[in-house]
C-alpha cells in the first residue's frame, strides 16, 4: 500500500512540476483548432495589425525554433516583429489547397484552366500560357519544388474564383490558426507592402500543415518533379542535405531577405524552425542548420531518463517547500 501511495504521489508531483514549470505564454505556441469556413472577411479593420506595416519593420532578421510537440519556444529573436513572408506565403496557399482536397472540392488529377492573370505572374514560374491547363497535383508540386508563382494563382482562382477572394480566405484561415499578425494580399508572396507576417506566425503555419494534413504533408519532402518534359530541382538545400528535415519552404524578395521554414523529425520529437531576413541563401541555411542542431540536443537532453529523474526530484523539493 505504501509503495502504491508513493507511486501515486510521484505521479502527482510530476504533473505539478510540468504545469508549474512551464514558461509564460510568450514562450509557448498554441496551435488553435481550425473552425469551419465562414463567410469571407473583406475588411481588415478588425485585425490587430498596423495599417501601415512597413513603418513598423525594423530591419529584416528574425528567427524562432519551437518544439512542435509541446509548442515550447526553444529560442527566438524578433519572433513577433513584422516581416514580409515572400514565398512562405505559398504555405498558406497549400494549406487551403489541402483543405479543399480533403473536402473533395478538388482532386489531384483535376485539370485547371490557366487565366490571363495567372499566366502574367513573373518569375519564378512554370511559364504557363493563358488558356492552357495544369493538374492540381502538378500545381502543388510546382509550389513546393519550384515556388511557381503562376501555379499558385491558378490554385487560388480555382478555389476562390479570384486571387483577391483567395487572399481574404488566407487571412481568415490565419486568424483561425492563431496567426494574429499575418495578412495576405496574394497567393504567391510577390511584393506587397500590406502582406506581412511574423516568424512566430510562420511557425504556427508550419506546425498546422503537419498536424492538420498529415496525408499531404510528405509532399513537402519532394526535391524534384517533372512538368512538360522538364525536370525542376528544389533549391531548398536544408531539406535536401539535413537528415530528418522533411520540409517546408523557402522565400525571397528584396524587401524580406532570405526566408526559410524547416521542419525536422528527431528521435525525441519534432522541431520547426523559422529564419527570416537572411543576407544570403547560404547564410540563412547555415543558421537554420545551427538552430536544428541545437534543438536536437535540447530535445535529447530533456528526454533522457537522468534529466527526467532530476525533474522529478526538483518537483518533490518544490512540493516540500
Amino acid at each position: 500500500m505504501r509503495l502504491k501511495l508513493n507511486v501515486t504521489l510521484a505521479l502527482v508531483l510530476i504533473t505539478v512540476f510540468l504545469f508549474t514549470s512551464v514558461p509564460s505564454s510568450a514562450n509557448n505556441i498554441k496551435l488553435f483548432r481550425v473552425s469551419p469556413p465562414k463567410k469571407p472577411v473583406y475588411s481588415y479593420s478588425n485585425f490587430n495589425i498596423s495599417q501601415n506595416p512597413s513603418a513598423g519593420i525594423n530591419g529584416k532578421y528574425a528567427e524562432l525554433l519551437v518544439d512542435a510537440n509541446s509548442g515550447k519556444i526553444i529560442t527566438q529573436q524578433n519572433a513577433e516583429a513584422i516581416r514580409y513572408p515572400a514565398s512562405l506565403t505559398k504555405m498558406m496557399t497549400l494549406y487551403l489547397t489541402f483543405e479543399n482536397l480533403r473536402k473533395k472540392n478538388l482532386s489531384m488529377n483535376k485539370f485547371m484552366k490557366v487565366s490571363r492573370h495567372a499566366a502574367s505572374q513573373p518569375r519564378t514560374n512554370l511559364g504557363l500560357k493563358s488558356g492552357s491547363y495544369i493538374s492540381v497535383n502538378d500545381a502543388i508540386l510546382s509550389l513546393i519544388v519550384h515556388s511557381a508563382n503562376d501555379a499558385a494563382v491558378v490554385l487560388a482562382e480555382q478555389i476562390a474564383g479570384t486571387e483577391y477572394n483567395f487572399a481574404q480566405m488566407m487571412t481568415k484561415r490565419a486568424r483561425d490558426l492563431g496567426m494574429k499578425n499575418t495578412r495576405f494580399m496574394n497567393a504567391n508572396g510577390l511584393p506587397n507592402l500590406s502582406q506581412v507576417t511574423t516568424a512566430k506566425d510562420m511557425a504556427i503555419l508550419g506546425m498546422a500543415l503537419k498536424k492538420h494534413y498529415p496525408e499531404y504533408y510528405p509532399l513537402f519532402n519532394k526535391t524534384a518533379f517533372k512538368f512538360k518534359g522538364r525536370t525542376y530541382i528544389s533549391h531548398n538545400n536544408v531539406t535536401k542535405t539535413v537528415k530528418g528535415v522533411d520540409g517546408l519552404k523557402t522565400g525571397f524578395i528584396n524587401a524580406s531577405g532570405f526566408n526559410l521554414v524547416s521542419s525536422m523529425n528527431t528521435n525525441n520529437g519534432r522541431l520547426v524552425g523559422v529564419v527570416m531576413g537572411g543576407r544570403t541563401a547560404s547564410a540563412r541555411d547555415a543558421r537554420m542548420k545551427e538552430l536544428l542542431k541545437s534543438g536536437t540536443s535540447y530535445l535529447a537532453y530533456n528526454s533522457s531518463p537522468a534529466n527526467q529523474t532530476k525533474n522529478i526530484q526538483l518537483a518533490m523539493r518544490r512540493a516540500g517547500n
